[in-house]
């Protein structure tokens, strides 16, 4: 085994906590959380998205009434890619994160989903990492505000070259 390179690149392991926690499964995705109840893998779906609604024929109609309907977009598993990359729920801060790891990690927004999940995992710049750190803490907060009926603040917007919060 060797040392994963995101270690060596932030010294501070509080700003590397987050993305320690989502490498080395010791989160609370649905995923890990099934897994410790004996939940089939397909019962193990994201309690974050299922309830977004969207009007759409591709999903299966939902309801009664005539005219379209209401659909559940999710039904995925909640794993890392879903979390990190699917969630409907958090898409906002998702294209928000993607963007500003863009400035570290050009075309990042043109990779396959697996590649940009590799890629969010392990980070090969130290600002890279800080910032897939911030964003993997961000999420899983704006969860627990859900959870705790707390109202989730927007990703504060940031531009390249001007002063940057996260890092």
């Amino acid at each position: 085994f060797t040392r994963e390179p995101y270690i060596n690149l932030i010294g501070n392991r509080n700003q590397r906590g987050w993305l320690a926690r989502m490498r080395t499964s010791s989160h609370h995705l649905g995923i890990e959380r099934g897994r410790y109840r004996n939940i089939p893998l397909e019962g193990r779906v994201c309690d974050y998205c299922r309830d977004v609604a969207h009007l759409g024929p591709e999903q299966g109609e939902v309801g009664d009434g005539p005219g379209p309907q209401p659909q559940l977009l999710s039904g995925e598993v909640d794993d890392k890619m879903h979390f990190l990359l699917r969630c409907e729920k958090f898409k906002t801060k998702r294209s928000c994160f993607l963007k500003r790891l863009e400035y570290y990690v050009p075309k990042i927004t043109q990779m396959s989903e697996l590649d940009q999940l590799k890629t969010i995992l392990c980070p090969v710049s130290p600002q890279a990492a800080k910032l897939v750190n911030k964003y993997i803490g961000l999420m899983f907060k704006a969860r627990k505000a859900i959870d705790e009926n707390i109202a989730v603040p927007e990703y504060p917007t940031w531009v390249p070259g001007l002063s940057n919060p996260f890092i």
